[in-house]
């Protein structure tokens, strides 16, 4: 979306407010007889205003006890009386929703979810729409939406529907979570109002770090006669502080004299850990931005509509590392004393693992991200006759998630060995304590201590980066007929049709290896394009400029902990690495050569699919049935650079690939409803996941020969082969007239054509786990992923409300909240005598909801704990699979209506200083590395907030 585009948006929204303004100050302007009929039409209004406000979230619960389908609904007063901003975190507390993050680009240690799926399970499994269309999907590879986008400023309400019929999109395993934006009759015709938000990051104000941040929103909703119009404009910022350790690199085998064909994963007690440790200090910014629009029109026999909102998420996100880690240096005459080689990772005669040698070192990561979304949908219903009515629509969904700045630099030091001219055998080794997996230690002698202590010791080694680029356009069109019935059991039947068309476009650059940018030191821009020796050049961190930190979660870390000025990396950058980029991206135009670095994410891609269906409404000895039949044709094209390796050599080549699949879906769902407070549903359900477009394309990579013959190609998911399921739910759910409810649930999902995903942003499907290579009679390498593996989904889920009314006075606005779901999941990874049973990535078995709440004189209070289990990361091949650990969070918010035009509230979340990112290999005692996140903490935040209407 350009900025023309963008502004335009924003300029017509802010118009629209103002105008909305104008007239009701002429209305108010006007003295006559007909203002006096007009004021007292507008207190009654009011009257209905104030009602609607204090019933909104009953008005969510109506919405879902009358679904046919097994459903869930939050509406925003629910929203803003919880302590988050993010959207992610805060529908993470419906029953059966589980909000996640990644480390990869630093998410995690924001403090915010930006992932968002039905019972965990991958995020291609659900569907996300906004007012019930499709929304952008940006992630350059996956399916996954971000949420970081959404926010509960410019959303009315938002409804999960767990087993939905064959009226909607059939690509949605786990169900639909769609966004509605607000309407002029959501608030009875008439509203004017400003909320504003202050926030602090304890973690940040703790460590002397940017820790406030601000929110404000307007908006207005005005009725004229049969034309209805709302409008908001939001706009916020907040400084958050993560912390994190993670060990530098993986786990090894503690003593190697077994057998060697053993998997680590299969031996949990004979790990030990690789290199070193490393201590991570992530400052983040974050700015949201945003407008929704909405134009009614009620006629005797056709009602038309608008709904749009646009959404920025703006992030600024600076990771700073310290880290000691066990290495000798080769050229500095370095050896081990155990083998007399240069490595400093080492096992003796007896098998047993020894480090030797020590590096100190700082890195430092840039990673900001811009997002934005636009959506718009245009559509009407109509009554044809008595009988027949047909509704009709038009929608553009436009989504960028772009990666604008990739920094990353590193300063290290020579090798420390323990002797006094740095050269010839080592005589002290690295001793790493693992104990404490939240806060590992080295165990360093007075040597290395002093050693790691002097900032002349690491030099700056290279300087790189990059950006990455996705974005998508999509149309999406659809009509719907509705046809009433008078027969017995043929209530009505309902058939339509739609078609979607999306353009995205997505490319990643990312300098390293050859093309790094080596430092030389002297001037910070000074470099070399050739490889330099590893801390022996560039700026020193005692010449560098920045700051330091001087305290750290678990105690400060063992070296001195420096924050270089991300002013003089941002200069480097601009000034050394994007040159470089600029250089080799004009490869293209000369001499037809394309980089991998510049130009290995690119794809062009075009994916469309058309869908149609009918179903009908019957009644049958007390029971409504909803059979129905829905039938996806999908189409992609794509352009796409392909990796060509002829010998050691490697370049890219643009190539085309083209694929489409279809899906029939049956379904049915029944109710029986045998009073006015009970409600019993079943349904069965066929769907499927699309797969994301990584696996779209065509051959991936091709390895030839001197000869120049192809000897290997390397594709995705060559079958096609989407994830299909059958899905089987049955719910009961009981109501009081007092507002209370209970709600249980079971669910079992059969999954064939299983493929795992990492669950990180913009990452390829697994790493290698279920890759299968078969050579053909041409003796060419074929290796493929394989789909073959059929999967299941179980459990139960639990979701109740009760408030103690009848207890006296004060004591009646006393209520309790909870939901519980607990469930297994199961799939084959690996291949051949490696096939194992597995969890389903991302999805937890145990998730659950606990809060004490307050509704009286005024006064809303709730105490709310939120949990969600341990999930499986990522599967490994022989490494022990990677696993996230449970987090959970207590929160606590208040509010108090001082009138009935002024809302004052605060909030703190997290109250136990909960961790809130823990990744570990096989069991919690064995921390992850680097990248893959590792133990992180975000610390409490705390919120106060005002709402006043006019």
């Amino acid at each position: 979306m350009n900025l023309v585009t963008k502004k335009t948006y924003l300029a017509t929204v802010l118009a629209s407010l103002f105008s909305l303004n104008a007239m009701a100050q002429d209305t108010a302007a006007t003295n006559t007889d007909q203002e006096v009929d007009e004021q007292q039409n507008n207190a009654a209004i009011e009257e209905v205003v104030t009602t609607g406000q204090l019933t909104q979230s009953n008005k969510a619960m109506a919405e879902q006890f009358e679904s046919a389908s097994v459903m869930t609904t939050m509406s925003v007063e629910t929203m803003l009386n919880m302590p988050q901003e993010n959207l992610a975190n805060i529908l993470g507390r419906l029953p059966g929703l589980a909000a996640s993050a990644d480390q990869s680009r630093n998410q995690a240690g924001t403090g915010e979810a930006q992932y968002l799926s039905i019972r965990g399970l991958d995020n291609s499994f659900n569907a996300f729409t906004m007012n019930g269309v499709r929304v952008a999907q940006t992630d350059a590879t996956t399916r996954a939406v971000s949420l970081n986008l959404f926010s509960p400023f410019s959303i009315a309400s938002v409804a999960v529907d767990k087993a939905p019929s064959a009226q909607y999109d059939g690509d949605n395993i786990a169900g639909i979570i769609d966004f509605r934006t607000p309407t002029a009759e959501d608030f009875g015709g008439e509203v004017l109002r400003v909320r504003t938000q202050g926030t602090l990051a304890g973690r940040a104000n703790e460590r002397g770090q940017d820790d406030d941040g601000f929110a404000i929103q307007g908006e207005m909703a005005k009725t004229f006669g049969r034309f209805g119009v709302y409008g908001n404009l939001y706009y916020s910022e907040k400084n958050t502080l993560g912390e994190s350790t993670a060990l530098q690199q993986s786990w090894l085998k503690q003593n190697n004299l077994g057998d060697a064909d053993v998997p680590k994963r299969d031996d949990m007690t004979n790990l030990a850990p690789r290199n070193g440790v490393q201590w991570n200090f992530l400052r983040n910014n974050i700015e949201r931005q945003g407008a929704t629009l909405s134009f009614d029109y009620q006629g005797d026999a056709h009602k038309l509509y608008l709904r749009s909102t646009y959404g920025e998420y703006a992030l600024k996100s600076w990771m700073d590392q310290a880290s000691l880690r066990a290495e000798l240096d080769g050229g500095l005459g370095q050896v081990n004393p155990i083998d007399g080689t240069s490595s400093g990772t080492v096992y003796d005669d007896f098998g047993n693992l020894s480090l030797w040698g020590m590096r100190s070192g700082a890195y430092h990561r840039t990673e900001h991200s811009d997002q934005s979304l636009l959506t718009v949908k245009i559509g009407g219903e109509s009554i044809i006759n008595d009988a027949l009515t047909m509704d009709y629509y038009a929608a553009y969904s436009d989504g960028q998630q772009d990666y604008p700045l990739r920094i990353q630099t590193a300063f290290y030091s020579p090798t420390y060995n323990g002797t006094a001219d740095g050269t010839g055998p080592a005589t002290e080794q690295l001793i790493i304590n693992a104990l404490d997996p939240n806060n590992p230690r080295l165990v360093l002698t007075p040597g290395q201590q002093a050693f790691a202590n002097d900032l002349n010791n690491p030099k700056q080694w290279y300087i790189t980066g990059g950006y990455e680029e996705s974005e998508e356009q999509k149309l999406q069109y659809g009509t719907n007929f509705n046809w009433q019935l008078d027969g017995d059991a043929l209530k009505a039947v309902k058939f339509g049709v739609m078609y979607e068309d999306a353009d995205r476009l997505s490319n990643s650059v990312d300098l390293g290896g050859d093309d790094r940018a080596y430092m030389l030191g002297g001037d910070y821009l000074a470099y070399s394009r050739d490889g330099q020796p590893i801390g022996q050049q560039g700026l020193s961190l005692a010449e560098f400029e920045g700051t330091f930190i001087d305290d750290f979660m678990g105690g400060p870390a063992q070296m001195p902990f420096f924050i270089p000025d991300t002013g003089m990396i941002e200069a480097q950058y601009y000034g050394i690495v994007a040159p470089i980029i600029e250089e080799l991206r004009a490869l293209r135009d000369s001499d037809g050569i394309l980089s991998p670095r510049v130009w290995g994410g690119y794809v062009d891609g075009q994916e469309s699919r058309l869908g149609a269906y009918v179903m009908a409404e019957m009644e049958l000895g007390g029971w409504k049935l909803y059979p129905g039949l829905r039938y996806e044709d999908n189409s992609f094209d794509a352009v796409y650079t392909q990796e060509q390796q002829l010998g050691d050599e490697s370049s890219l080549a643009f190539e085309e690939t083209s694929r489409s699949y279809d899906q029939w879906m049956p379904s049915l769902i029944a109710n029986y409803r045998p009073d006015d407070n009970t409600v019993y549903r079943a349904s069965v359900r066929k769907s499927y996941s699309r797969p994301s477009f990584d696996l779209l394309l065509g051959p991936s990579k091709v390895s030839r020969n001197d000869k120049n013959e192809v000897v290997a190609i390397t594709v995705g998911n060559p079958n096609l082969s989407p994830v299909e399921a059958w899905n089987f739910d049955a719910n009961a759910e009981f109501i009081s007239n007092q507002g209370d409810f209970f709600s249980v649930s079971v669910y079992y999902k059969d999954l064939q054509n299983v493929i795992q995903a990492t669950g990180q942003t913009n990452s390829p499907v697994l790493d290698g786990v279920s890759e299968v290579t078969e050579v053909g009679e041409d003796g060419v390498a074929i290796t493929r992923l394989d789909n073959s593996a059929s999967g299941k989904v179980y459990g139960i889920e639990l979701d109740g409300q009760y408030t103690f009314s009848s207890l006296p006075g004060a004591l009646s606005g006393l209520g309790v909240y909870g939901n519980i779901t607990r469930q297994k999941t199961s799939t084959d990874v690996g291949t051949g005598e490696d096939k194992r049973e597995s969890w389903l990535t991302q999805a937890p078995e145990l998730m659950y909801t606990a809060e004490v709440n307050y509704r009286n004189y005024d006064l809303f209070a709730a105490l709310t704990y939120s949990y969600t289990g341990k999930r499986l990361y990522r599967p490994n091949s022989t490494d022990p699979d990677l696993w996230m650990h449970s987090v959970s969070s207590l929160d606590l918010s208040v509010s108090y209506n001082i009138n009935d035009d002024l809302k004052i509230g605060a909030a703190v979340e997290n109250l136990l200083d909960s961790h809130n990112f823990w990744t570990y290999y096989g069991n919690e005692q064995y921390l992850s590395d680097d990248r893959n996140g590792g133990y992180v903490e975000t610390g409490r935040f705390f919120t106060v907030n005002m709402t006043y209407t006019f």
